[in-house]
């Protein structure tokens, strides 16, 4: 393949460009670049340990393995879990572990069982060390190395060290789920194993709020450092000539040193907090973090250099810090100007090798020039170039060196402050008297506020339940259930029937989410409906205190994971009977269901109610359809009982989904569709015979001919046919099916009683691979029959002069049998397998085998995949094993679980067991049947109440209909 070839099939196959946005994502660990790393090549090396594929089996960090096994093993005996158990953890998320390195050796990729070996072994180490920091574990020795108090002074600060190498690091989706197994939860909590990390790494400095989701301890570390912003805002100057400052700092016009700042009269604080964010400046007033600078400063600053340098959208918050400090650090006086500050707390030795320190480390970086600490830059040099500040400076360095002068200075000094006081005292008294009578005219008005508010929710509450008010606030709890009926406690049942709510027909209630800051009210905005729907009641039998949702009201009326605290107002309303309902599907299919409108009906039989914006699940066998309602009449919310609706079933919008397998794409006589289909999957195209069609197929004139082409190249296809109400063929449940390798054609003709006018569903089922295939669906001719006819004529007329040749046992001409015989005993055999005797050329009958099973004659390559789909061991949901052909007719007509359509609802139901009644047995009823069909319903003749069981014995015996 030349160089163009080889860029055209990169291009197909990176697909589009959003892939490699989500590629880059997912690297959070790196290789550190000899570029970076030259600097100082032992600042990114860890010297005790190995955590990770990339220093793993170094000579010089062989000596802590054996303590890692040590501490897989106290892991595993403490959490009661096998090595299996984790390994398949892991697993699981293997794809997602190698993706965090960038880049990874591919003896990684190639060797999983060693990757996830890898993982686990430094994951449980790394879990041991920080609850070993907690406290001395109970299931380690008093003498222990690593993990009793002799380990805690010697070894544990390297591996603290080696913790925060780029290198060095494990993804934190190893350590969340080593805690999960642990503590025997399903849920990340990542705070906790964050506070774990920070009280060993950085006691001095505990986390003080949620930093969210890390990518591995380097990031949780970083994070803490930065965790809070500047705790006083930097003013920003304004100048004259704006335009001027700015071309000032983009001409590189750099900040002093700390001591000619000091000069010029900027004084140095220390911050509030140790965050490395917290540093601002304002009037003169320069605040800066405390840092402890010594041994472990550099290898961990140009670790977080690093980090911020190649992992995208990390920030350069520790870079800016740095290359700050260094523009003011240019030497040892400027070190001890800001230790006598207390900003920094040497713990090198001498001030000259702090100011060496930061000199060095800012050495090849780039930093953001629209940051925070930018702000600052350009604050004090607007604040140094102020000529009035250089004086004051001045005057108080030289001139306020004199004792009496400064004595002199203090008293005028006091004197002005004096009068200033008594000044600032009587405007105090005045503003304090002002806000009392404010204060009081405010809780004044607010009462009478307050007081005409309940007036005008009690006059809505009247009319809302047409002149009875009931509302509580309950504690929402779920309940299994269908439909739309809530379940009260008894003492609201006693409030209703005291009002005459019994009297006054069906009961509906308003249900609101409560939020955190009160009740939802019922203002009537579209912003405020949000969490609000309507409900019918089922029994007065829940908890005192509690209201329990069925999943339908409950969906309703909590977002997805808003449910912290589930108070719920639950309100009697009245609702007008609907007249108009307009609903769509949340994705393309519903309308290809057989009868949709009457499913949709008895769905809604389980409901009393219809809010606008609910979402309303309609089940189809095991398909779930959820419809949004989009428009009620004659108001928002109606009451859907004892009323005749009128519904529109609008088409899904571009948003719905287009993956969805479950969806029946048209395909027309003569007309082919080409498409893939991936290994396990189904693709599924429908096609219909009107009565004009099954009349020439009825006769034998015509049949059906569904063909499909599958290329063979490493794919494969199965190919399934039913009739609807069977919308979905599977693999189980079909009438017609073809598993021949490669292409494949199945012919429906008149001999098929299940054949007729109708509805037919085709599905492509990928048995291997991805296959591309064309699929077409052909009315053909028939004219077999005359040349059959012909055919067997003529050789009738020499039926007298043949004789049967002894090797292939058909019938050859007299005159030329000797010669024929002599030919066919060298060149063709016989199948000698029971009831087969197939005629093959020699060289053919190497590939002529029989299923030791069935005793079906197939070719080599069809063997596997006949035992595969024919003979292999199949369950089913009811319990019972079969093979294929066995499960076939099984989950046709025997399975109790099997799905058929009701004659009654026309819902796809599970058959169930017999029916109670011996009458419907007899009828051939199921048990849904059974239930269903004890229904009434009007007598379109007589207008009686008649079940729908017995609406034609009604019609024959009554009506002498049928």
């Amino acid at each position: 393949m030349n160089w163009v070839d080889q860029i055209n099939e990169e291009l197909k196959r990176n697909g589009h460009i959003s892939n490699e946005k989500e590629q880059w994502k997912r690297h959070s660990i790196y290789k550190v670049p000899s570029r970076v790393s030259d600097l100082n090549k032992k600042a990114f090396r860890p010297h005790a340990v190995s955590f990770g594929p990339y220093h793993y089996g170094e000579e010089s960090l062989k000596a802590m393995e054996e303590h890692k096994h040590r501490a897989l093993l106290h892991f595993l005996k403490r959490c009661k879990k096998p090595i299996e158990f984790l390994f398949q953890r892991m697993e699981q998320v293997v794809e997602e572990l190698r993706d965090s390195y960038k880049p990874l050796d591919p003896i990684w990729t190639q060797d999983t069982p060693r990757f996830l070996q890898v993982m686990i072994v430094d994951g449980c180490f790394m879990l041991e060390i920080l609850r070993a920091n907690e406290c001395v574990p109970d299931d380690y020795a008093d003498n222990d190395p690593v993990f009793g108090e002799h380990g805690k002074l010697y070894v544990m600060p390297h591996i603290k060290r080696d913790m925060l190498m780029l290198e060095n690091q494990l993804p934190m989706k190893v350590l969340h789920i080593l805690s999960e197994v642990e503590t025997d939860t399903t849920q990340e909590d990542d705070e906790l194993l964050n506070e774990k990390i920070i009280n060993f790494l950085n006691p001095r400095n505990p986390l003080i709020r949620s930093i969210g989701k890390c990518v591995h301890v380097l990031d949780v570390y970083r994070k803490s450092l930065i965790q809070q912003g500047p705790s006083h805002r930097t003013r920003k100057p304004k100048p004259k000539n704006r335009n001027l400052l700015w071309f000032g700092l983009e001409r590189g016009e750099n900040i002093r040193s700390a001591r000619e700042l000091h000069e010029a009269g900027v004084r140095f604080n220390k911050s509030k907090t140790q965050s490395l964010r917290d540093v601002s400046f304002d009037r003169g007033v320069l605040k800066l973090p405390p840092i402890v600078v010594d041994d472990t400063t550099e290898y961990m600053l140009l670790n977080l250099i690093a980090f911020e340098r190649l992992h995208v959208g990390a920030g350069n918050e520790v870079t800016s810090y740095v290359f700050f400090m260094d523009t003011i650090i240019d030497n040892e006086v400027d070190v001890t100007l800001l230790q006598q500050k207390g900003i920094l707390t040497n713990g090198l030795g001498s001030d000259k090798d702090v100011a060496k320190l930061f000199n060095s480390l800012s050495k090849d970086i780039t930093v953001d020039h629209q940051g925070v600490l930018d702000e600052v830059k350009m604050s004090m040099r607007y604040y140094c170039k102020k000529p009035w500040n250089k004086w004051r400076a001045n005057l108080t360095q030289t001139y306020f060196r004199n004792p009496w002068a400064i004595v002199s200075l203090i008293a005028a000094i006091f004197l002005f402050a004096l009068t200033i006081k008594e000044r600032k005292a009587k405007e105090e008294a005045r503003k304090q008297k002002e806000a009392i009578e404010a204060a009081q005219r405010s809780r004044r008005i607010d009462a009478a506020e307050a007081q005409l508010k309940a007036e005008q929710q009690m006059q809505e509450n009247l009319l809302a339940g047409r002149g009875l008010v009931f509302y509580r606030l309950l504690e929402a709890v779920p309940y299994q259930g269908s439909g739309d009926k809530i379940k009260l406690p008894p003492t609201c049942f006693t409030d209703l029937s005291d009002q005459g709510a019994l009297d006054k027909g069906p009961m509906y209630f308003q249900l609101s989410l409560v939020h955190e800051e009160g009740s939802s009210g019922t203002k009537g905005t579209d912003e405020e409906k949000q969490g609000t729907t309507h409900s019918g009641v089922l029994e007065f039998t829940a908890d005192e205190g509690s209201v329990a949702l069925p999943p339908h009201v409950w969906n309703n009326l909590f977002s997805e994971g808003n449910a912290k605290s589930p108070l719920v107002e639950v309100r009697y309303v009245w609702l007008p009977k609907g007249t108009y309902a307009k609903l769509q599907p949340e994705r393309v299919g519903f309308s290809d269901l057989p009868n949709h409108k009457a499913i949709l009906e008895t769905s809604l039989r389980q409901h009393a109610t219809l809010s606008q914006g609910d979402i309303l699940t309609v089940n189809y066998g095991e398909l779930a359809y959820k419809l949004r309602v989009l428009e009620l009449k004659p108001s928002s919310s109606i009451s859907v009982l004892e009323t005749d609706i009128e519904v529109d079933i609008v088409d899904p919008g571009t948003s719905s989904e287009k993956t969805d397998q479950h969806v029946l794409i048209p395909v027309e006589f003569g007309m082919s569709q080409i498409g893939t289909v991936d290994e396990g999957k189904f693709v599924y195209y429908k096609f219909s015979i009107d009565n004009g069609t099954w009349e020439k197929i009825s006769t034998g004139s015509s049949s059906i001919e569904v063909k499909l082409e599958s290329e063979t190249d490493g794919g494969d296809t199965d190919l399934f046919i039913s009739r609807h109400p069977l919308i979905f063929p599977t693999r189980h449940q079909h009438e017609w099916s073809s598993h021949d390798i490669g292409s494949k054609t199945l012919i429906l003709s008149s001999k098929d009683k299940n054949l007729s006018a109708g509805t037919y569903s085709i599905g492509l089922y990928g048995f291997k691979g991805m296959t591309k295939y064309k699929i077409s669906v052909m009315i053909q001719d028939n004219f077999d029959q005359k040349l059959g006819q012909q055919t067997s004529s003529s050789m009738s007329s020499m039926e007298m002069d043949t004789e049967q040749c002894r090797n292939c046992k058909h019938y050859i001409p007299t005159r030329t049998i000797a010669l024929h015989e002599a030919y066919c005993s060298r060149h063709n055999i016989v199948c000698q397998h029971v009831g087969c005797g197939v005629v093959l050329r020699i060289e053919e009958s190497k590939n002529h085998v029989h299923c030791d099973r069935c005793g079906q004659a197939f070719q080599q390559v069809e063997l596997e995949k006949h035992m595969k789909v024919f003979h292999e061991p199949l369950h089913c949901p009811c319990g019972i094993i079969l093979e294929k052909e066995q499960m076939v007719e099984h989950q046709a007509s025997v399975c109790p679980l099997r799905l058929i359509s009701c004659r009654f609802c026309g819902d796809m139901v599970q058959a169930g067991s017999s029916a109670m009644d011996a009458r419907d047995r007899l009828r051939g009823l199921s048990e849904h049947e059974s239930i269903c069909g004890s229904r009434t319903a009007p007598c379109d003749s007589c207008g009686r109440s008649v079940m729908l069981k017995d609406m034609d014995i009604h019609q024959i015996a009554v009506h002498q209909k049928g």
